[in-house]
């Protein structure tokens, strides 16, 4: 049964802010072919949803600004160069992500003291930040329906059977993992079995969020959730 989520948004997007040990998830990336690891086990979820709980809010401040400082803030890179691995583009249009993504950075530089700049990254191994839209039930290269050709990503993709997906209610995510030399990158997923939404329109109310629970169908604002979910891989929380 389809039903409006306007309370308790951080419920449905399970849970966003990780730090993965590098080893479980490292490989070689020399020519960044997408390559996909099968989990049964719900790898992105570390904090139990019983713990989660948030009043409605489709805002980005003033969750920066209070977590400029916070041990939590693990990645505040001067520069961003941020990579796109789109998997559908035929869902979503990739110019509307590198839209998106600048001008959630845009906002966030109106509050602090430096402006971080943003770069679109040359390769995958360049990127601090990565935005990943893939089929969380899918290997991309076993889809007819998804685009693999020329699209390189740095990490495996976390591939879990379709009831897990239900049962963790994955549809997006973001959080920040480390590689060698201790450096953190920050991965923003999206689960591409949603339907995302556009919009021009960077502040309105109420958010449009609606979902089939048990299918774990949804339609989501692609604004909304970006912003969401890169402020995770910054580091930051945003509970209330």
């Amino acid at each position: 049964m389809l039903f409006k989520s306007s309370i308790n948004i951080l419920i449905y997007s399970s849970v966003l802010f990780i730090i993965i040990n590098s080893k479980r998830l490292k490989r070689e990336i020399s020519n960044y072919e997408p390559k996909c690891l099968h989990q049964n086990t719900a790898v992105d979820q570390v904090i139990p949803q019983t713990q989660l709980s948030k009043k409605k809010r489709f805002v980005l401040f003033p969750e920066f600004v209070n977590y400029i400082n916070d041990w939590r803030y693990l990645n505040r890179p001067p520069e961003i160069f941020y990579w796109i691995a789109n998997f559908y583009p035929d869902k979503i249009d990739t110019d509307y992500l590198h839209r998106y993504i600048k001008h959630i950075i845009q906002e966030i530089n109106t509050v602090i003291q430096t402006d971080i700049k943003i770069t679109v990254a040359q390769d995958p191994g360049e990127a601090n930040f990565h935005f990943n839209l893939f089929d969380y039930t899918k290997c991309p290269m076993d889809d007819p329906q998804a685009t693999t050709d020329n699209v390189k990503i740095l990490d495996q993709l976390l591939i879990y059977p379709i009831e897990l997906t239900r049962k963790s209610r994955y549809r997006a995510h973001g959080g920040i993992h480390i590689i060698e030399n201790d450096r953190p990158i920050s991965t923003i997923k999206l689960n591409m079995q949603q339907t995302y939404l556009y919009s021009d329109d960077f502040i309105y109310d109420p958010i449009i969020y609606t979902c089939d629970d048990e299918a774990n169908q949804c339609e989501i604002d692609l604004y909304w959730v970006l912003l969401h979910e890169t402020l995770h891989g910054f580091g930051i929380e945003v509970f209330d």
